[in-house]
């Protein structure tokens, strides 16, 4: 399955019932992969409905809004675990957790 649209757009899709969604499908040499998806599929969707279903217990963050706004990301983290770090350590917390510094 591809979606060359983001995740927020796929989401509402999918909440409307219009999202491609993946499926085991039937035989041939990529059967494995295609479980794989469907496999993945339910996990994040598992997932995502117990985010729903309980906000306080679980932080549903995504890659997306991670990479557009670290920082951002990096203080709703803090909120939830009930911590309020200054900003000068979020800036440093998002320094040290970049792509760049992670690769050295």
């Amino acid at each position: 399955v591809s979606y060359a649209s983001g995740w927020h757009a796929w989401l509402e899709d999918f909440l409307n019932g219009t999202a491609p969604v993946p499926s085991a499908g039937a035989g041939g040499q990529n059967e494995q992969a295609r479980r794989a998806e469907a496999d993945w599929f339910d996990h994040t969707v598992g997932w995502w409905r117990a985010a729903v279903a309980f906000p306080e217990q679980i932080l549903w963050l995504t890659y997306e809004e991670l990479r557009a706004d670290t920082p951002t990301a990096i203080l709703r983290v803090a909120s939830f675990l009930g911590l309020r770090p200054s900003a000068e350590r979020v800036r440093r917390i998002a320094a040290l957790s970049s792509f760049d510094r992670m690769k050295l």
